[in-house]
């Protein structure tokens, strides 16, 4: 009788642990089927302000930052690091959006996110360190509206 228990509560052990190591792939699978949809949105946002920024040249810095962010955004994705590349593409949107009104421009209707992408951002850190952190890690990055708007911008992901 004892046995029986042992092996029973055994086997309730290992199908606790596998139900979890199956739910983590499920989520992950989530994860970055998101982090994808939210960074080609933005991508698309992005080459609409880059539009706006070269029909009307009012040179602010937003769009240069707002691709820099997409191209931190893109490497996150790239190595798999979803939940980053959320929040760096967040950043890039809210940038180009800026770029998109100080040029006197219309922000595309479906710029926002969905009600459950909260979920995904709610440890975002603060626009200033994502700032900081896009600037001392990737001191190449064009921030200047003037050399950005020479080219068409890349920002697609991939």
């Amino acid at each position: 009788m004892k046995k029986i228990k042992t092996i029973i509560i055994a086997l309730c052990c290992l199908s606790m642990i596998a139900g979890v190591a199956i739910a983590r792939p499920t989520w992950l699978g989530i994860e970055r089927q998101r982090s994808h949809i939210i960074l080609s949105q933005t991508a698309v946002i992005i080459k609409s302000a880059h539009e706006t920024v070269t029909r009307h040249k009012v040179y602010n810095g937003f769009l240069a930052r707002a691709i820099a962010h997409q191209h931190v955004a893109r490497e996150f994705y790239e190595r798999q690091k979803y939940f980053e590349a959320m929040y760096y593409s967040r950043r890039a949107r809210a940038l180009a959006i800026k770029a998109i009104e100080t040029n006197g421009g219309l922000v595309p209707a479906d710029s926002g996110y969905l009600e459950s992408d909260a979920e995904f951002f709610k440890n975002c850190p603060s626009d200033d360190e994502l700032d900081a952190t896009m600037m001392r890690e990737h001191p190449k990055e064009k921030l200047k509206d003037e050399e950005i708007i020479k080219s068409k911008p890349d920002v697609d992901v991939k």
